[in-house]
């Protein structure tokens, strides 16, 4: 009896936690090459809003993709709201909403998923328009100059010549010899 006790209260348990970590239903956003855009990939879905939002993600996004998301309401008055989360759909990262000419458009770099509620008045149809652009690979500057290239562009620096540079550094050893030589003077008339 103790031990059906115990096995009940471990199922009762564990049937509790699955049910806190069931999320609501998301769409994955299949997003595929299309000929008349010039790079990336897109998804474009027709869905009407529901109170509660409904969720879309995208998976696998590199911080080097631009990003743009776009929510059009099929008729320009309607309000409907884009809301934008990593990690949880409770969050709100960022939020856009359709205008008068109702449309919401939201551009952004990121790392790994994208979260996106799309929620407004019930029964309001709309578009969902997602790209993701090819990786932008910035052009970097090389991190080493060669001496040669610094002195082309740098023509007029005092260290630019190296007689000057073996010049001061023998003036300078005159100098230290000289104080040398004076200080030794004074110690011996002492």
């Amino acid at each position: 009896m103790v031990n059906a006790t115990r096995v009940s209260l471990v199922l009762a348990g564990c049937a509790l936690a699955c049910a806190s970590l069931a999320e609501d239903p998301a769409w994955k956003l299949d997003l595929k090459p299309d000929p008349s855009l010039p790079n990336g990939r897109v998804a474009i879905v027709k869905g009407a809003s529901t109170g509660e939002g409904q969720h879309f993600l995208i998976e696998n996004a590199f911080v080097l993709q631009p990003i743009v998301l776009t929510l059009v309401a099929e008729n320009p008055g309607d309000a409907l709201k884009l809301v934008l989360g990593k990690d949880r759909w409770d969050e709100n990262l960022r939020e856009a909403s359709t205008g008068p000419d109702g449309k919401a458009i939201v551009k952004l770099p990121t790392q790994g998923e994208v979260r996106m509620t799309v929620s407004g008045d019930p029964g309001k149809p709309y578009y969902l328009i997602a790209w993701v652009g090819d990786e932008v690979k910035p052009e970097l500057a090389p991190v080493v100059t060669s001496m040669d290239d610094y002195r082309k562009a740098h023509p007029s620096s005092l260290f630019s010549s190296p007689i000057l540079v073996w010049g001061g550094v023998a003036l300078l050893v005159v100098a230290a010899g000289a104080g040398l030589f004076f200080m030794g003077k004074r110690s011996a008339k002492k």
